[in-house]
C-alpha cells in the first residue's frame, strides 16, 4: 500500500476531528432526556457488571449484545447516567468515520474513502443517531470494517497478508451479528464476494470463513436454542403481518418512501431526525444520485458491492412499517456515504478535465475540482450544524420524544438522597419508567395499597414527587404532620396519547414546619407568617412576592391567593392562583402546616411608587377574607406590602 502525502493525512485528521466535534460536544445533554430504550440498555449493562454475561439480552423485545459490553466499562466509570451511555454512542459514531474512510479506500482510493468519511461526518441523520444510545450505531462500523478488509484482502499481493486481511474480514463479519437486528443481510452481501475469490484462491474463502465461525460460535450457540426470541420485533413491525390484503402495494408505497428519503422526505420520528428531514441536502443529493449512476456504469467489483449494499440494508424499513425508518435502514448509511463520495469525485473529476480542455492550467484546474466538491459538503456541514444545535436539540418535542421528564425526576431523586433527604414517590410515576429505574435505582416498595415508593432513607426532611394529572390527595398522608411544604414544578412531557404537553410531575418539598407567631390572619382558618417581596437579578421589573401561610383549622373552602401590584390605588399588575403555583389547594392543607408560596409580578417600566396587596378569596363566590393583625385587629381585606 503506497504512502499517503502529508496533506491526505492532514486533511484525514481535519475531518475526523470536525466530526468527533459534532458528536462529542455537550453530549449526554442535547438532545435532552434519554429515551426508554437507551435506558434498557443501561439497565441491561448494569446487569452485566454484575456478571450476567450474555450474548443476547431478551428484556424489550431482545438486544443484541455488542452495545451492551461496550456500555458496562462506560458505566463503571461515569456511573448511571445519560453522558455514559450516549459517550459510548459517540465513540463509536467516530470508529464510523474511520471506518467508512477504510472502506472507501479499499474499495475504491484514498481520495474517496477522504470524501466518504467527510460525508458521514457531516450527514445529519449518522449525527443524530451517534448522540444517542442506540445499538443500531454499532452496525455501520461493523459493516465498514467488513468491507475494508475484504477488499484490501483481494487487493493484498502476499499470500500471507491476503489471509490475514480476510480472517480480519472474517471476524468483522461475525462481530456484525452482535449489533443490531438487521445484521443477517450482511450474508447475502459477502456471500457471492467470498465465493467468487475462493474460486482463485479457496485459502482466502477459509481465512474468512474460520474467523467468522469463531466468533459466531457464542451467538450461534444461543440461536439453535433460542431462535424465535430474534424474530419478535422484526415480526411485529413487518407490514407483512399487518394482514393488508395488498401487501405489494404497501411494499411497493414503501419503496417509493425509501428511495425517496434520501433527498426528498426522511424519518418523521422526533427521536430520528428532525423529521421529514431527507438524509442529504440538495447539493449532496445531487452527489449522491450522480454517485449511483457512476457505480452502476462503472460495473466493477466494488461498485456492484456497493450498490448491493444500499439495496440490501435498505429492506429492513422497505419491508416494516413507518418507512422510511433510519434505525432500521442504518445498515445503508455508509454505503450511501460512499455513493455521494462517488458522485462528488466524479464531479471534481468531471470540472478538472472540462477545466484543462479549455486551456487553463493544470494544477488550477485541480484546485477547482476541488472547489466544486468541497462547497456541497461545506455547505451540508453547516446546515447540518444549523439544523441540529440551533433547531433540532431546543424543539420542545425533541424534549418530550426523548422523555426528558424522566431524567429531570432521576436527578430530583438523587439529588434529595444526596442531601440525605426522604423521598417519597408516586407508583404512577416510577411504573413504566426504565429510565427511572436507571438513573434512581433505589427505590423500595412500601406504602399502603401501593400509593407511594419510599426510598429507604429516614429524615425530617424530604420531598414527595406525585404526578398532578390524577387525583393525589391520598398521598398527603405520607407527609409528616404538621410539616412546611413548598412546590416545584417539573417540566412538561407529551406522549405519543396525549393530545397536548402536560405537568410530568411536581415536587412537593417538606420539612419540620417553624414555630413561629402569625403575623396576619385571613378568616379563620388560614395566618399569613411573613410576605417577602425581592427583585429578579436578571429583570429590573421583575419582582418576586414570596409568602409563608399556615392552616389553623381544616380549610374547607377552596380559597385563591391574588397579589396585586397597585399604584395610586390602581393596579397595574397581578399573579392570582391556587397556592403552589396551582397544585397545592386550601383543601389539601392540614392544620399546622406551613405553605411556602411564591409569585412573579412584572411590573410595568414606568411604575413608581407601587405597593404590592396580598390576600385571599373563595372561588365559589370571589369573596375576599378579611385580614387581621396579630393583635386581632380587623386590616381591611389585603396585607399591604410597600415596594418602590
Amino acid at each position: 500500500m503506497s504512502r499517503l502525502p502529508l496533506r491526505h493525512i492532514a486533511a484525514l485528521f481535519v475531518v475526523l476531528w470536525a466530526g468527533a466535534a459534532l458528536r462529542w460536544t455537550n453530549v449526554g445533554k442535547l438532545p435532552p432526556g434519554l429515551y426508554r430504550d437507551e435506558a434498557f440498555y443501561g439497565i441491561d449493562a448494569t446487569h452485566l457488571l454484575a456478571g450476567d454475561l450474555s450474548v443476547f439480552f431478551v428484556a424489550n423485545n431482545g438486544r443484541e449484545a455488542l452495545f451492551i459490553y461496550a456500555l458496562a466499562p462506560s458505566i463503571a466509570v461515569l456511573g448511571r447516567t445519560p453522558e455514559a451511555l450516549r459517550w459510548t454512542a459517540s465513540l463509536f459514531g467516530v470508529l464510523t468515520l474511520a471506518a467508512v474512510y477504510a472502506a472507501g479506500r479499499a474499495m475504491f482510493s484514498p481520495r474517496l474513502g477522504l470524501l466518504a468519511a467527510a460525508v458521514i461526518a457531516v450527514t445529519f441523520w449518522h449525527l443524530a443517531l451517534s448522540r444517542t444510545a442506540f445499538r443500531a450505531i454499532t452496525l455501520p462500523p461493523a459493516l465498514a470494517v467488513t468491507m475494508a478488509a475484504w477488499f484490501l484482502a483481494r487487493r493484498a499481493h502476499d499470500p500471507l497478508r491476503r489471509y490475514r486481511w480476510a480472517a480480519l474480514a472474517g471476524g468483522a463479519f461475525g462481530l456484525t451479528f452482535y449489533t443490531y437486528a438487521a445484521a443477517p443481510l450482511i450474508v447475502p452481501l459477502m456471500l457471492p464476494l467470498v465465493v467468487r475469490e475462493s474460486r482463485h484462491d479457496w485459502r482466502v474463502g477459509m481465512s474468512f470463513g474460520a474467523a467468522a465461525l469463531a466468533v459466531l460460535f457464542p451467538f450461534g450457540a444461543w440461536t439453535l436454542r433460542h431462535a424465535p426470541l430474534l424474530l419478535t420485533r422484526p415480526t411485529q413491525v413487518s407490514i407483512l403481518s399487518e394482514g393488508d390484503a395488498a401487501p405489494w402495494l404497501a411494499l411497493a408505497e414503501n419503496a417509493l418512501r425509501a428511495l425517496g428519503m434520501f433527498f426528498v422526505a426522511g424519518d418523521t420520528i422526533w427521536r430520528h431526525n428532525l423529521p421529514g428531514r431527507p438524509v442529504f441536502d440538495p447539493a449532496l443529493a445531487i452527489g449522491f444520485v450522480l454517485g449511483l449512476y457512476v457505480a452502476a456504469r462503472r460495473g466493477t467489483t466494488a461498485s456492484r458491492a456497493l450498490l448491493a449494499w444500499l439495496a440490501l440494508f435498505l429492506l429492513p424499513t422497505l419491508l416494516a412499517v413507518d418507512a422510511p425508518h433510519f434505525l432500521r435502514a442504518v445498515g445503508a448509511l455508509p454505503a450511501a456515504g460512499l455513493l455521494a463520495a462517488l458522485g462528488l469525485d466524479a464531479l471534481r473529476q468531471s470540472t478538472t478535465d472540462a477545466l484543462i480542455q479549455r486551456r487553463l492550467a493544470p494544477h488550477h484546474a485541480a484546485a477547482l475540482g476541488w472547489v466544486v466538491a468541497l462547497v456541497p459538503l461545506l455547505f451540508g456541514g453547516v446546515k447540518t450544524f444549523r439544523d441540529y444545535f440551533g433547531d433540532y436539540v431546543h424543539r420542545p418535542l425533541t424534549a418530550y420524544w426523548f422523555e426528558a421528564q424522566e431524567v429531570v425526576l432521576g436527578h430530583t431523586i438523587n439529588h434529595a438522597l444526596e442531601q440525605q433527604q426522604r423521598v417519597l414517590l408516586d407508583r404512577r410515576l416510577m411504573s413504566d419508567s426504565p429510565t427511572l429505574r436507571f438513573i434512581a435505582p433505589a427505590a423500595d416498595y412500601v406504602g399502603d395499597m401501593g400509593l407511594y415508593f419510599e426510598f429507604p432513607m429516614r429524615a425530617e426532611r424530604g420531598v414527595l414527587l406525585v404526578d398532578p394529572n390524577h387525583d393525589w390527595t391520598a398521598l398527603r398522608n405520607a407527609l409528616p404532620s404538621p410539616a412546611q411544604l413548598s412546590l416545584t414544578l417539573g417540566p412538561m412531557a407529551q406522549n405519543d396519547r396525549d393530545p397536548e404537553p402536560r405537568r410530568a410531575f411536581v415536587a412537593v418539598s417538606f420539612a419540620p414546619a417553624p414555630a413561629r407567631a402569625a403575623s396576619w390572619r385571613l378568616g379563620n382558618a388560614v395566618e399569613l407568617l411573613e410576605a417577602n417581596l425581592a427583585q429578579d437579578a436578571s429583570d429590573a421589573h421583575t419582582s418576586i412576592v414570596t409568602l409563608a401561610w399556615r392552616a389553623r383549622q381544616p380549610v374547607v373552602d377552596d380559597l385563591a391567593v391574588f397579589v396585586h401590584a397597585l399604584q395610586d390605588g390602581r393596579l397595574i399588575a397581578q399573579a392570582d392562583s391556587t397556592p403552589g403555583q396551582g397544585y397545592l389547594p386550601t383543601y389539601f392543607w392540614r392544620p399546622g402546616d406551613v405553605i411556602r408560596d411564591r409569585y412573579v409580578l412584572r411590573l410595568p417600566a414606568s411604575a413608581s411608587s407601587v405597593t404590592i396587596a396580598v390576600g385571599m378569596y373563595r372561588r365559589a363566590d370571589l369573596q375576599r377574607l378579611p385580614v387581621f393583625t396579630a393583635q386581632g385587629e380587623l386590616q381591611g381585606d389585603s396585607v399591604i406590602i410597600p415596594t418602590r
